[in-house]
């Protein structure tokens, strides 16, 4: 999983997990770091959510749901189309949601 992927506005997960000390420390401690927050950018192209179970983690990471992450996870190994770094139409991956 990459970490410091930009979103539509040049924000990373960093960005987003705000005043929450826990996720800022996490994310920091494996390399995380701000992106430079712009108030508008002109998206042309991204890669949009492709499968099912890409639009599952997507409210997996929004409901704090691990368990639900993780089960996307082992089900990606036997056959499942999961990719944790895809991006929705805002160009946002997973991480991204969860860490706000």
């Amino acid at each position: 999983m990459r970490l410091n992927l930009l979103d539509r506005w040049d924000a990373t997960p960093l960005n987003y997990a705000g005043k929450n000390k826990d996720i800022s420390t996490l994310l920091k401690q494996n390399g995380g770091i701000f992106g430079t927050v712009k108030d508008y950018i002109n998206v042309t192209s991204y890669e949009p959510i492709q499968s099912e179970d890409e639009v599952r983690l997507y409210y997996a990471a929004l409901n704090d749901d691990l368990k639900a992450a993780e089960f996307l996870k082992q089900n990606s190994r036997t056959g499942g189309n999961w990719n944790p770094n895809s991006r929705d139409i805002d160009n946002r991956t997973p991480l991204h949601v969860a860490a706000s």
